[in-house]
């Protein structure tokens, strides 16, 4: 009678194990399947800058958002940020007409950094081959308050809004057609632009990419780095 009370809780605790194995399994697989929707909208006029990024998963049942005006609430602040933040404020309202030209500057300073991002490790772009882009509208307003030099302005962002769109089909999956505008004002001053996008992605991918982007890091850090890139980019 002991024996079989003995049996029967064997069995029970391998009843527990086996149930327990399979939820963890079970949710792992929906984690790794899990699709998550982020969109990005991000605002720049008269020295203003607002980001607003939503994530979404579950059919919307799980809900992310946050607003960052001036990036503020990207990183802590010290008391040299907020003096340097104050100095680059007065400069750019003495310097109103270096605007279009900043503006272009930041563009082509982006498609760079995303160039050299990708270049720094391959499970960047393996994992960017599973992102797929379903919105991506960008709107750009530049004047530098003279014809010729406004025209020039704005054929360079459309080469350069160009270049980057051939990036982002050429790394990830376009499933959209993007719309792409820059209107010139030839008699003002005008330096703005407003970027929306969503993209979607499997949990399990970016989970395991980060993986190996943390370990790349590492490495970085001890100065062992793949491919021979430097530590420094600039």
């Amino acid at each position: 009678m002991f024996g079989c009370r003995k049996e029967v809780g064997r069995l029970a605790w391998i009843v527990w194990i086996v149930a327990i194995i399979t939820c963890v399994i079970l949710l792992a697989s929906i984690l790794f399947l899990l699709k998550i929707t982020v969109t990005a909208r991000f605002r720049s006029h008269g020295g203003q800058k607002e980001l607003t990024i939503e994530c979404k998963a579950f059919f919307g049942l799980l809900k992310y958002k946050k607003t960052f005006n001036d990036f503020s609430g990207l990183f802590a602040e010290t008391p040299d940020d907020t003096i340097k933040k104050e100095k680059e404020a007065v400069k750019e309202k003495t310097e109103e007409k270096r605007n279009p030209d900043s503006l272009l500057k930041g563009i082509k300073n982006g498609k760079e950094t995303v160039e050299k991002l990708l270049q720094a490790h391959q499970d960047v772009k393996g994992f960017l081959k599973t992102v797929a882009i379903r919105r991506f509208e960008w709107y750009t307003a530049a004047g530098a308050g003279d014809a010729a030099l406004t025209g020039i302005i704005a054929g360079a962002i459309w080469a350069a809004k160009g270049m980057i769109i051939g990036l982002l089909s050429e790394t990830m999956k376009l499933k959209t057609s993007p719309a792409i505008v820059v209107t010139p004002y030839f008699q003002y001053t005008v330096s703005a632009t407003m970027l929306s996008c969503m993209f979607t992605f499997r949990a399990g991918k970016a989970i395991s990419a980060g993986m190996k982007i943390y370990k790349y890091v590492k490495k970085a850090r001890h100065g062992r780095i793949p491919n021979g890139m430097p530590l420094d980019y600039d």
